[in-house]
């Protein structure tokens, strides 16, 4: 069941989330004392529609998710397709990771009443991004992160990676990448998720990585 947008912005003001996830994930200390600063200060502001927000590659791809989505069902009608747009972390007695993390998928995916998958949406608007996403047969290294931390939150198998442009002949109009959990990726990511929630919690900055003659034999030894 989706969240009312007040309860939206609540659940999510103060949690590292799938938007959130890349800078955690590529990102250097100052972008990461910067994320911890927004973490810390951010105020539930409910999301309103950004369907006329004026800016066009936001209006684009919020205007045609739906018929992506809607395309994906149906190709797969093994699927109950449901509009949930928050999940908290999947163990609740895992305390810190409850209280900090939860993702926002597009979609979620159930099979006999059992939430199995979900679905990331992008419909871009540049044309050659999304000739990009048809020709390559992968996830786009750019929303590694996001997809990844949407199993990782979730604890799901698979999660889809679905893209969508109205302007392309029919055939061409739709992509979809199934995605399977890494576990060498995951543990790399949560390795910095790691980190990145001890700095938080202890209320320290973040600091340029300090390399001895030790470290240094090691990575080059």
């Amino acid at each position: 069941m989706a969240l009312s947008k007040y309860r939206h912005s609540l659940a999510r003001a103060n949690r590292i989330t799938s938007s959130r996830i890349p800078v955690i994930a590529t990102g250097n200390y100052r972008a990461w004392n910067t994320l911890a600063h927004k973490i810390r200060t951010a105020k539930p502001a409910p999301i309103h529609s950004r369907r006329d927000s004026g800016v066009a590659s936001l209006d684009w791809g919020h205007n045609n998710e739906d018929q992506c989505c809607e395309r994906f069902w149906l190709r797969h009608p093994e699927y109950e397709v449901e509009d949930e747009n928050w999940l908290y972390w999947h163990d609740p007695a895992a305390r810190v990771f409850y209280e900090l993390c939860g993702t926002s998928p597009d979609r979620t995916l159930y099979q006999r009443g059992q939430r199995v998958s979900g679905i990331e949406a992008k419909c871009p608007y540049d044309q050659d991004i999304y000739t990009r996403y048809r020709l390559e047969d992968c996830c786009p290294p750019e929303y590694m992160p996001q997809i990844h931390w949407h199993m990782i939150v979730s604890n799901l198998p698979y999660w889809w990676f679905v893209s969508f442009d109205p302007r392309e002949r029919e055939d061409f109009q739709y992509v979809e990448r199934r995605i399977e959990r890494d576990p060498v990726y995951e543990n790399e990511l949560m390795d910095r998720v790691n980190r990145f929630i001890g700095g938080y919690l202890a209320g320290e900055t973040f600091k340029p990585s300090q390399h001895t003659a030790e470290t240094f034999k090691e990575l080059f030894g």
